[in-house]
């Protein structure tokens, strides 16, 4: 099974910086941006992958290797998980799969929120 644990971008610092404080990223860690539909990178230290969802967390859009000083849209995303470059082939993701959100838990003597992302059908396996 493949899951991505991610932390929920909920507060506007977290949202704000997103990646660009980071210099690198666990294969299977990501920041989740809940109503959103566009980021950038401007700033970015670090290759990322995009995975746009529409609100019931299914994949509408994927973006491999998305480098510094770029934006990405998406019109038909409801939110935007960021994974390390690379993670996508790895977790072999792809458009119209369906993910599940877990349940969102908080770890003591922190002030974020994460979750976890897990693949619950793959549209590629029954093409």
């Amino acid at each position: 099974m493949s899951t991505v644990r991610a932390l929920i971008a909920s507060s506007f610092a977290q949202r704000a910086l997103g990646l660009l404080t980071r210099s690198r990223l666990h294969a299977r860690a990501g920041v989740w941006f809940d109503r959103c539909s566009t980021v950038h990178s401007m700033g970015m230290r670090m290759p990322i992958d995009l995975i746009f969802l529409d609100a019931g967390f299914r994949i509408v859009e994927l973006r491999t290797d998305w480098g510094a000083t770029r934006i990405a849209r998406c019109p038909k995303a409801a939110s935007v998980l960021e994974v390390a470059s690379g993670a996508l082939a790895q977790l072999q993701w792809r458009v119209d799969d369906q993910l599940c959100f877990g349940e969102p838990k908080s770890i003591s003597g922190q002030s974020a929120t994460w979750c976890s992302m897990t693949l619950t059908s793959n549209e590629a396996s029954v093409r």
